[in-house]
This record gives structure tokens, C-alpha cells and sequence, in this order.
């Protein structure tokens, strides 16, 4: 996810790059998928404009049962990124107080951080396989059916002192 922007900083304002993504490799913490989609970078009056619309299937565990499950994750944002220096002069840019941003290094714009962060926001909180997923709910006691410690000495604690509070 390395684009050399080199060029691009030192065309006018407005210029543009469009890239078409298909298959490219990504590894989203641990999960190995890839990204298909469009990146699209525009030069402003000291950065670059990056708007990316990009998709992604990774694999999950289901938070029921822990089977793998897929889940497509679609991941756009615009976001800007700062060079960290002027391609003419080489002079040091300081980025304003009110914006923020990722960095350019060396003429390259790395996409890799601000995918992972916005992918990581797209990413279900509680993946299920399925609406008809056996998971805990059928390991759990029915309504008005209680579990029984038995003779699990880890219990024998809280059996005792129910037996002083009773």
C-alpha cells in the first residue's frame, strides 16, 4: 500500500492520481486478506488528499459458537498526509496545529496505518456465523432449569458460605 507521491507534491494544487486496487495483499492484524477498490490522491495547498473506497473479507470467530465465519469489511475514509519536506526547497514542513494526518516519508505515501485503523473501526464488535448459530443460547440453562455445582471442588467455597447465609 506504498505510493511514491514525489511528483505529485510538486505538480499544482488540484492535481491528481487515481489507482485501481485489485487483489493487493494486506495483513489486518494477524489476518492475511486482500484489498480490492479505488485510491484516489489529490494534491492541496500542502498535503495530499488521500480518499480510498476499498473492500476486504477476513476471517472471524463467531462469538457464539467460535466457528470461522467471513466478514466482508468495506473500508473508506479521506484522510490527509503531510510531506516531510518540501520536494523543491527541502525545507522542513510544519503541520497546522488544526490539522492532523499521516506522514510522508521520503516521497512515500503509505496507506498500510490508516487502513488498519479504519478497518479496524468497520469490524463487527460480535460476528455470527448466522441467525440459526447452536452457540452458548443451547448451552445454556433453560428458563427455570438450574445448573448444579455437583462435586466441582472450585464451587465448594460458595456452597459453604450459602450454606451460612441460608
Amino acid at each position: 500500500m506504498h505510493f511514491n507521491v514525489s511528483t505529485l507534491l510538486q505538480q499544482p494544487i488540484g492535481s491528481r492520481r487515481r489507482y485501481a486496487l485489485a487483489a493487493e495483499p494486506f495483513d489486518f492484524y494477524g489476518h492475511a486478506t486482500t484489498l480490492s477498490g479505488d485510491v484516489d490522491l489529490l494534491r492541496t495547498d500542502g498535503s495530499i488528499l488521500a480518499t480510498t473506497r476499498l473492500r476486504a473479507t477476513i476471517t472471524e470467530r463467531c462469538s457464539d459458537c467460535l466457528r470461522p465465519v467471513p466478514v466482508s469489511l468495506e473500508v473508506a475514509f479521506s484522510e490527509e498526509f503531510w510531506p516531510e519536506y518540501q520536494p523543491l526547497t527541502r525545507e522542513r514542513v510544519l503541520v497546522p496545529e488544526e490539522r492532523e494526518g499521516f506522514p510522508i516519508v521520503g516521497g512515500i505515501l503509505d496507506l498500510t496505518e490508516a487502513v488498519r485503523q479504519y478497518g479496524e473501526m468497520t469490524r463487527p464488535m460480535r460476528p455470527l456465523c448466522g441467525p440459526a448459530c447452536p452457540g452458548v443460547a443451547s448451552a445454556a440453562p433453560q428458563r427455570g432449569e438450574e445448573r448444579e455445582a455437583g462435586d466441582d471442588r472450585r464451587w465448594q467455597a460458595l456452597k459453604a458460605l450459602r450454606g451460612d447465609l441460608e
